[in-house]
């Protein structure tokens, strides 16, 4: 029997009330999530950059996607360029699905959502958006605050093999854990984790089944934890159709003070 594990680790943004102002004349095209709540995105093009103005200290969350042709692989790139306050710029790169949940008029298909996120020092600040190449040459951009909590991921220090499992727009890997072959993380104090865990169900296996997952430190005993779950119907494997993933579970530990091994 296989379980799937994903760390994840909480980090403190700060975020404040406040208004993104767009600056610049700015197409904006509609689209609709689960073809019912509908919302309007700015265009950013090769002719038509994109520019908002904000005041710090807060966090901003940029959602990026792209229009989704007929003739598009299954993988697409895109770039974009950053600027802030005409003086440092910041190249980013993202990689995007089609995605199965988005729509626009007349059901136009989009690909899945990128977010980054820029950390706004105190005062107020303008950020413009260029084009740097995309396919087809637009790239579609919607601006929020961030949430003050932002959980990230923790890649282990010791693990077999990975998993991809994707699903309602979200792509994670998670590390693949056995009898025979634990997964092993290190962090450093005060820290709060959270782990997401989730059965590996094969073709033979029907209905609920429960598995258990141990934490040492030092061979010590750290925590014990048990769930019964099923297989997921929103969730599964990428390129990969002999096995399934279950519906997710959880757990949480807490690390006041000092550095930790941690062994699952």
């Amino acid at each position: 029997m296989k379980i799937l594990l994903l760390f994840m680790v909480l980090q403190t943004l700060f975020s404040q009330n406040a208004k993104i102002n767009v600056l610049t004349p700015t197409k904006r095209e509609t689209i609709r999530y689960m073809r019912e709540t509908y919302t309007e995105i700015a265009m950013l093009t090769k002719q038509t950059p994109v520019k908002i103005e904000v005041a710090g200290p807060t966090w901003i969350k940029v959602n990026t996607r792209i229009p989704w042709h007929t003739d598009m692989q299954d993988e697409q790139t895109y770039t974009f360029i950053i600027q802030e306050d005409s003086l440092r710029e910041t190249i980013f790169k993202k990689k995007t699905y089609r995605s199965k949940v988005i729509f626009g008029k007349n059901n136009r298909p989009y690909g899945e959502s990128r977010y980054s996120l820029i950390n706004v020092p105190e005062g107020k600040h303008t950020y413009t958006f260029f084009f740097w190449s995309a396919k087809p040459e637009t790239i579609l951009l919607d601006f929020s605050f961030a949430s003050p909590n932002l959980w990230t991921d923790i890649i282990p220090s010791s693990y077999t093999s990975t998993l991809t499992v994707v699903g309602e727009e979200e792509r994670q890997t998670y590390y693949s854990l056995s009898k025979d072959n634990p997964v092993e993380i290190k962090v450093a104090s005060p820290v709060n984790i959270k782990v997401l865990s989730r059965l590996n169900f094969d073709k033979t296996m029907n209905g609920r089944y429960g598995f258990t997952i141990v934490v040492k430190e030092n061979d010590k005993e750290l925590r014990k934890v048990s769930f019964v779950t099923e297989k997921s119907e929103v969730y599964e494997y990428e390129n990969r159709k002999d096995s399934s993933p279950s519906k997710e579970n959880r757990f949480f530990l807490w690390f006041a003070r000092g550095n930790h091994t941690l062994t699952f």
